[in-house]
């Protein structure tokens, strides 16, 4: 073969490889799939429990329960407006005015409160329980006005009710538990006083509180000056005294028109000091302090050493 044949040939052969691309290009590896989306993990399921049952209201009176502090009624709270504004105005004139069922009903509605829920022309009661033992201790009695409006001002404070023979007990679901069948039967059952009423068990809360207000008697006398200590303790411890011998305090308040009165009634545990010393004490009519200038505050007895 001649060397122009050659020559030809090779100049060939580089054009056809040029018009091809040139030397083969290295094989490209493709990218790795994205990896799948990680599932974020589902937020667990919250369930509210229902509401407990609330035990039935018993047939029977129900006795009173052991964590029962004090109850305070009013025979008919709507009817004591007009005498306390009465005496306010006496007091001072124009103060009485601030107080009637209008502007009652005025300030109710400002706190989104409907007063035609409950029937303030009957009974009200307002029971204490133990605090140490309920969260929210007192549980309301009164008679039932607008069942409707009731429910629905007390589904949005999270308080429940009960009803039975035209009166509502109100509390939380512990309180009405272990009251709401004595509320219901027995206390609203019961002969009402002729004025406002606080019983307090006194015993009760001696029982529970005693080494408390005890301890309370000792840091107060000691945070005191030196030369008031002995003295603020001595005076304090014997108040102490005093209510350890005590079953039940009674406070009732009466106005009428120009006087105001409170009287306290204390009942003493049986075989105590207290109660012998009372057992000697006669009756008295007070006949005299009528006779007194009004504005004087008095107080009267009898007192039989033996």
């Amino acid at each position: 073969m001649s060397s122009k044949s050659s020559l030809g040939l090779g100049v060939t052969i580089a054009l056809v490889a040029i018009a091809c691309g040139g030397s083969p290009k290295p094989a490209v590896t493709p990218p790795p799939p994205p990896a799948p989306p990680v599932a974020e993990p589902a937020a667990p399921l919250v369930v509210t429990p229902p509401e407990p049952e609330l035990p039935a209201i018993p047939a029977t009176p129900a006795a009173a329960p052991a964590d029962l502090i004090a109850t305070a009624v009013s025979p008919a709270p709507m009817t004591m407006i007009t005498p306390i504004a009465a005496y306010l105005d006496h007091a001072s004139p124009g103060l009485g005015q601030a107080l009637s069922l209008d502007a009652l009903r005025a300030a109710a509605r400002g706190a989104g409160v409907d007063l035609g829920a409950v029937d303030f022309g009957r009974p009200l009661w307002v029971l204490l329980l133990d605090p140490a033992r309920f969260a929210k201790p007192f549980v309301v009695v009164a008679g039932l006005g607008d069942e409707a409006a009731l429910a629905a001002q007390l589904k949005e404070e999270g308080v429940r009710y009960q009803v039975h023979a035209g009166f509502v007990a109100i509390g939380t679901t512990d309180a009405l538990t272990a009251a709401g069948g004595y509320a219901l039967t027995t206390l609203t059952a019961a002969t009402l006083p002729a004025v406002p009423t606080l019983d307090v068990d006194v015993a009760a809360l001696m029982r529970r509180y005693g080494s408390a207000l005890d301890g309370l008697v000792a840091a107060g006398s000691a945070a005191l000056p030196a030369d008031q200590q002995a003295m603020t303790e001595g005076v304090l411890r014997a108040y102490l005294g005093l209510f350890a011998q005590l079953d039940r305090a009674r406070f009732s308040l009466e106005v009428d028109g120009e006087l105001a009165s409170v009287t306290l009634r204390l009942s003493p545990l049986p075989g105590t000091a207290l109660a012998t010393f009372i057992g000697h004490q006669g009756p008295a009519t007070f006949a005299e302090l009528e006779r007194l200038p009004p504005g004087v505050m008095s107080m009267g007895g009898r007192l039989d050493l033996r």
